[in-house]
């Protein structure tokens, strides 16, 4: 899903017990940027990581596919910043 755009090669998804984790990859030192955590069956919402190390949630609760494409959508600038 994020691997199909161009820009964002440098981004992996990693398991962190039941929530998905968006970090970009800085050489061997993965820094978090984004985390999808189950909600309910089938659906996942979306927290950023902020300026302050923590994390804040976002107001969105959707399919996984759904949701990827809010943060692709909404906050791309902060996943090419990297």
């Amino acid at each position: 899903m994020l691997a199909q755009h161009e820009d964002w090669k440098h981004l992996r998804v990693k398991a962190r017990g039941r929530s998905l984790l968006i970090v970009a990859d800085k050489q061997g030192d993965p820094d978090p940027l984004a985390r999808l955590e189950p909600v309910a069956l089938g659906r996942y919402g979306l927290s950023i990581m902020w300026h302050d190390r923590k994390w804040q949630r976002v107001p969105v609760v959707g399919r996984l596919a759904d949701v990827v494409e809010i943060l692709r959508q909404h906050f791309g600038p902060l996943l090419d910043a990297w």
